[in-house]
């Protein structure tokens, strides 16, 4: 191609991250190597569609072919590229059993011990034979003012 400059550097970047997704599709399409390694952290382009690889959802590829003769190259690569695609097995995954998960239950249950742990150190605090102390101190306080105005 004619390209220089910026665009060749893109168009090296483009087939880097395109040959980086033949490596794993060819890895998870090769049946023999069951349990390989896949090259997920190649390229940007492969990290993005790992979970699209993975067997975690679906996934569609869309070929552009011609019926060119100058394109007959081009059309043969994609349709290989294609085929192996199509022949990809994604990795077993182990599905997780999740059971019911309430996170308000669980911070419920966390208040719940705290305020047990708070009055347990509360009632430890008070001198023994002493009862303990009900009136906020505010109004105990308030109290005390109003004493000393009558007394004045």
């Amino acid at each position: 191609t004619d390209n220089r400059g910026q665009r060749l550097v893109e168009g090296r970047n483009i087939n880097r991250s395109l040959l980086s997704l033949a490596n794993c599709i060819n890895a998870l399409a090769d049946r023999t190597r069951k349990g390989a390694h896949v090259p997920y952290r190649d390229s940007k382009l492969t990290r993005l569609l790992k979970d699209s690889l993975s067997g975690t959802s679906v996934a569609a590829m869309l070929c552009a072919v011609s019926p060119s003769s100058d394109q007959y190259e081009e059309t043969l690569n994609t349709l290989k590229y294609a085929n192996r695609a199509k022949q990809m097995t994604p990795p077993q995954v182990p599905q997780r059993q999740e059971g019911e998960h309430n996170p308000l239950q669980e911070q419920v249950a966390v208040l719940r011990e705290l305020q047990g742990t708070l009055v347990h150190l509360a009632q430890g605090m008070t001198p023994p034979g002493a009862a303990p102390a009900t009136q906020p101190r505010q109004a105990q306080g308030a109290g005390r003012r109003h004493c000393r105005r009558e007394r004045e």
